[in-house]
């Protein structure tokens, strides 16, 4: 079930430039390629063009296409980054960090380290994510680590959940696919169903017209927890009827069938063989 959401100004001028500190001056100029993109001045556009270009370009194809044919949005996915290893942490940042903005009902938590749960969830101990860190910190992937503050929104939302497919979506490459695509394909072989109205521990995936673009985890009485960004280090409670411009107005609701057989692949998950001595 889709519904049509309120969403909140993104910044206190609405802005794009998530560095804007003209907040005296209100957003006016808008973006002549996307015309959705705001700004407050020429400095300030020209300032956010490298994290705005990628959701403007897509913006536009999606304008030149037909009304069968969208475009597919971007998507940073961590077995992709390992197989590239040139793509910058700068240029990852950009795309997902969140604007400021104020959500009216908001709450906002520190992040921490994986716990005991959460490593029961990933199939990992301690010494095993310090070892995948070590191999990370030899590519060129800006010596980024595996961490809960570099999660992105699906795999936040998944481990928060307990759910063991934030494994395959951790590693699993979604390569040409959009996220819709790729969540309309694993949603159900992982047991969740499409539910009318959200119970406590239910996704709730927000999109656009062409792309899902975040994923939250519903905790009862109208709020969501949300990771708005790939490096954000904040957990946030929010009403789920709010959210950032840049997700779309649309929200659906997932609910875990218990009564389903989950199927995982776990074909790039990472591995660790131990011989052992006699």
């Amino acid at each position: 079930m889709s519904v049509s959401l309120n969403t909140p100004s993104t910044s206190l001028n609405g802005c794009w430039n998530l560095n804007c500190t003209n907040l005296a001056t209100n957003a006016k100029n808008k973006c002549s390629n996307c015309r959705s993109a705001m700004y407050c001045g020429q400095a300030c556009q020209k300032a956010d063009w490298k994290s705005h270009k990628i959701i403007c370009m897509s913006a536009k194809a999606k304008t030149d296409a037909s009304k069968e044919q969208f475009p597919r949005l971007p998507t940073v996915n961590l077995a992709d980054l390992l197989k590239t290893l040139d793509i910058s942490q700068e240029s990852i940042s950009s795309l997902s960090s969140p604007k400021k903005s104020i959500l009216s009902s908001q709450s906002k938590e520190p992040i921490t380290d994986f716990s005991n749960e959460d490593l029961a969830v990933l199939g990992y101990s301690r010494k095993e994510i310090e070892e995948i860190n070590k191999r990370f910190s030899k590519s060129k992937w800006n010596g980024n680590t595996l961490s809960k503050q570099t999660l992105s929104c699906f795999d936040y939302t998944l481990l928060t959940a307990g759910d063991r497919a934030v494994r395959e979506q951790l590693f699993a490459p979604i390569g040409s696919q959009s996220v819709k695509e790729a969540m309309e394909e694993r949603l159900p072989r992982w047991g969740y169903e499409i539910a009318e109205s959200p119970e406590k521990g239910d996704l709730v995936l927000y999109s656009n017209e062409t792309d899902i673009t975040h994923m939250a985890l519903y905790l009862g009485d109208g709020k969501a927890e949300s990771k708005f960004g790939n490096d954000y280090p904040y957990t946030t409670i929010h009403s789920i009827n709010e959210a950032y411009h840049r997700y779309g107005s649309h929200v659906a609701y997932y609910h875990k069938n218990p009564h389903s057989t989950p199927s995982y692949k776990e074909d790039h998950v990472i591995k660790f063989k131990y011989q052992t001595t006699k």
